[in-house]
């Protein structure tokens, strides 16, 4: 906490503690600790959101958590930003990697639900129970069809031919 702390040092404790101070108020031990916290927190939360994304049958759990997951990672780059190399792994690059393969995750989640609503379907007697089952999946869908992408309505429509045979 000397005359001349690095100006980094204050970011960081200002983002980890979230504080606004122009000074360092805790020592370095301390400011490592919170740090090393910090980062262990978001990446619980991003690994619990992760695997969230990939498992979910529920079209509003999956863009919530896909929400966490960006916004999680996101945090992390903006401590990254004060002090380059300070993280082991690049959060910008889990950032960019996520945004690039959403549309391939949502098509992966689209087929969860499918084979859920399918699997449902096919234990039903009454026809009309049967599309009710499939009506609820692409209602489902259509309340998140502005974050979907043109392949993801596209899969989507070739699943309601399938679900009309």
């Amino acid at each position: 906490m000397g005359l001349f702390t690095p100006r980094w040092k204050i970011d960081a404790q200002n983002l980890v503690c979230s504080m606004k101070q122009s000074r360092l108020v805790i020592s370095d031990a301390q400011l490592m600790i919170a740090i090393k916290i910090y980062v262990n927190g978001h990446m619980k939360v991003i690994r619990d959101s992760q695997h969230l994304v990939n498992t979910t049958k529920k079209v509003n759990i999956f863009f919530g958590r896909y929400d966490t997951l960006i916004e999680r990672a996101e945090a992390l780059c903006k401590l990254d930003a004060i002090k380059p190399g300070l993280l082991t792994n690049d959060p910008a690059q889990q950032v960019r990697n996520c945004k690039a393969n959403l549309p391939a995750a949502i098509d992966k989640m689209i087929d969860r639900c499918w084979l859920e609503a399918k699997t449902k379907a096919d234990g039903l007697k009454m026809e009309k129970a049967k599309n009710n089952c499939f009506e609820r999946l692409f209602d489902s869908f259509a309340e998140f069809d502005y974050r979907m992408f043109m392949s993801n309505r596209e899969h989507i429509e070739r699943l309601k031919i399938k679900a009309k045979k």
